[in-house]
């Protein structure tokens, strides 16, 4: 009896993300993708959620992964800041010194891809939890995420990590866990000519932190964005979750101190 072949069952436009990647007219993107997705969503070697993959794949997100970090590294030497890679990676992928300043800034590059969609693209952008939620920030840290579309770095978000936490515990990003039982937080940002829109319910804007390179190092809190007019902020939620996982609330300070929140938006009408 001739074997039946097995057939590989694929989505109507063969990629699990492709109603995600289809137009939208509202601001508001659809409900994160789980882990497993974010391999096709994300092109970034420090996401920390894509599942293992076969050695073209690693090589391919290496050479994006480094292509940004330079990339980083020109935006600052053009502006006649001086950068140095660590010699021993230990979380830091950029120190930072501004002329004579004696002050080191580091700096977490998170690069990501863009996807087009009507009349705007997005990128998901992932930041582990527990160096997100670090409540001693001295020296500061300042995340960078450069973002690829169209075949060229079209976009830098320049933002201070305490900053960031305060958009997050005010309800920007979702949080999920990776495939290495690691709670990440993902911002999904929708960009557009004068708006960068970051979701629940367009919680946050993060047009004030778009190539935001002046003043250096970022104030905390400087240009901190508010929730959007008519869309108030949600509670992050987590995404596959285990039972077990703490997932409640947001870690904090060891010395009682609360984390760093954002100063009240405007009210809504």
């Amino acid at each position: 009896m001739a074997k039946k072949k097995k057939q590989k069952q694929t989505g109507a436009a063969g990629s699990p993300l492709a109603a995600d990647a289809a137009p939208h007219s509202a601001d508001e993107p659809p409900a994160v993708p789980t882990a497993g997705e974010l391999a096709d969503a994300v092109e970034a070697g420090d996401a920390g959620a894509a599942p293992a993959d076969d050695a073209e794949t690693r090589s391919r997100r290496a050479f994006f992964g480094r292509s940004g970090h330079l990339a980083v590294m020109a935006e600052f030497l053009h502006r006649r800041i001086n950068v140095a890679i660590p010699e021993v990676d230990v979380g830091d992928d950029v120190l930072v010194v501004k002329g004579t300043d004696a002050a080191v800034t580091r700096v977490q590059v998170k690069a990501a891809t863009a996807k087009e969609q009507n009349d705007s693209f997005f990128a998901l952008i992932n930041v582990p939890l527990d160096q997100l939620s670090v409540p001693q920030d001295t020296p500061s840290l300042v995340y960078v995420f450069p973002i690829r579309h169209r075949n060229r770095w079209s976009d830098f978000i320049v933002i201070r990590r305490s900053t960031l936490f305060a958009i997050h515990t005010d309800g920007a990003g979702r949080r999920f866990v990776d495939d290495k039982g690691n709670m990440q937080v993902q911002f999904r940002i929708v960009f557009r000519e004068t708006s960068a829109l970051c979701g629940p319910a367009a919680a946050a804007d993060f047009q004030p932190f778009r190539d935001a390179w002046e003043p250096w190092p970022p104030s905390q809190l400087t240009n901190a964005p508010t929730p959007v007019q008519g869309s108030p902020a949600q509670e992050p939620s987590p995404i596959d979750v285990p039972a077990d996982a703490n997932a409640g609330g947001f870690p904090q300070p060891s010395d009682g101190s609360k984390p760093a929140t954002l100063p009240p938006g405007p009210s809504t009408p």
